[in-house]
């Protein structure tokens, strides 16, 4: 059976309107699978550390073939009901339109305009990438939950379907019977591995999870309980795995800008490499966490319609991250792909990043003195500009932000103004965007 996508597949039930359905990959379910069987592990090691180093013993030697057949059964039925799944999985396409069909017990249909996909991933988990799988993910204008999955597909199949589908979504003509070559690209952005380390251990979660591992060692030393070891030993893998997947989701990075779009690659143990095609962007954010003021390191994330602030790569990221690390000459480069206009105007930027209020000749109109008394510690930063194309908000004293919405993407506007405000005679302004961690 072939799982690319310009051969149908042989099960295919051609409908009246000529579109030929194709299933995913065959080891799909397996691909699926382990993550379950995993699951179920975690929950039988809590099970030992929550006793007694007796009574673990005890239950080893007295339950152990009853472990053994219930993790089977497990398997089996996920197993089973995973396979099931992928017989009731199938996709179409057109020039217009992605349709895929899915359930088991009740039966879903769905069309997706091409026109409305925000942007397409491909996605490699890492047991997908060892044995050359990946995952397409289509994000689509309709805000949270509205994303398609098609996975598991053979890499370069994933890779010419969404090279196509993004082809037909420009309007191209493809010819079935060859692969839609893919578009050239010059790569503008990168981020080094020495970069990488450094924003991972500069987060502010990083150093509560490293706290939180010497804590549990003294702990469990201090102890010497063998139950408390396990579930300390799986306390201090979930701080370490969460330090890995975010290192781990900025390591590699690079984007790049192609005739389809703005191309992101990035991932160590999960690869992604996403497309956000022109115009899909609809709110910047350039931000500085206050550890990294220390290397100069800012972030650029966006909000696409259809993504919200879902992590569909599964990873620390997601899909809302334009530039995950790098000096403020990077964050401006990373806000050109999208406002090619905006970001020629350095000065207005840097404004917006690094200064405030007392800063002579500040082009941003700035909260008076007086909102003080309502907000001490940061009212110097709070201000705005409005320029021919964009609304500039900048924000934060530790933390800084500077939020950039073009005028054509704004989604409504508000005051409000609570009973102190009214006393003060000081109001909050609020701009609304689509879904995402853009606010």
């Amino acid at each position: 059976m072939s799982d690319g996508p310009h051969m149908p597949d042989p099960g295919a039930e051609p409908l009246a309107d000529d579109l030929t359905w194709h299933r995913l990959h065959p080891v799909t379910p397996l691909l699926r699978s382990w993550a379950v069987l995993a699951a179920f592990l975690v929950v039988i090691a809590r099970e030992l550390g929550g006793a007694g180093p007796e009574d673990s013993r005890g239950f080893v030697w007295s339950y152990a073939p009853w472990v053994a057949a219930a993790i089977a059964a497990v398997v089996l039925v996920s197993a089973a009901g995973l396979w099931w799944s992928w017989r009731r999985r199938s996709y179409a396409y057109d020039s217009e339109n992605l349709y895929v069909r899915s359930g088991i017990f009740s039966r879903s249909h769905r069309t997706v305009r091409l026109d409305r996909v925000q942007s397409i991933t491909v996605v490699q988990p890492l047991a997908a990438r060892i044995f050359g799988f990946a995952q397409l993910t289509f994000e689509v204008a309709g805000g949270a939950g509205s994303s398609v999955e098609l996975g598991f597909l053979r890499d370069d199949a994933a890779t010419a379907l969404r090279t196509k589908l993004l082809a037909r979504a420009a309007g191209l003509v493809i010819d079935e019977s060859h692969a839609a070559p893919q578009a050239p690209e010059r790569v503008v952005l990168s981020v080094t591995p020495g970069t990488a380390w450094g924003a991972t251990l500069l987060s502010s979660g990083t150093l509560i999870g490293l706290a939180v591992i010497v804590g549990s060692v003294v702990v469990a030393i201090a102890t010497q309980s063998a139950g408390l070891l396990v579930t300390m030993a799986l306390g201090i893998f979930s701080v370490l795995r969460s330090i890995v997947i975010r290192f781990g989701s900025t390591f590699g990075f690079v984007a790049a800008l192609s005739p389809d779009g703005i191309r992101l690659r990035r991932g160590l143990l999960t690869a992604t490499a996403q497309t956000v095609p022109p115009g899909r962007v609809q709110a910047v954010q350039i931000s500085q966490p206050l550890l990294w003021r220390i290397a100069g390191w800012w972030q650029v994330r966006v909000n696409v319609a259809g993504t919200a602030s879902a992590d569909s790569a599964g990873d620390d990221l997601g899909d809302s991250v334009l530039f995950p690390a790098g000096t403020l000459d990077q964050a401006c480069t990373a806000l050109s792909l999208v406002l090619p206009d905006l970001a020629r105007q350095r000065d207005v930027l840097i404004a917006g990043m690094t200064g405030k209020s007392t800063v002579p000749d500040d082009p941003y109109v700035s909260a008076p003195r007086r909102a003080r008394l309502v907000d001490p510690l940061a009212w110097q930063r709070h201000g705005y500009l409005a320029t021919t194309t964009a609304l500039l908000l900048r924000s934060g004293r530790w933390s800084r932000s500077l939020v950039v919405v073009p005028h054509e993407r704004t989604q409504s506007l508000g005051v409000r103004q609570g009973p102190v405000q009214r006393r003060l005679g000081v109001a909050s302004f609020v701009l609304h965007s689509t879904p995402g961690p853009v606010e």
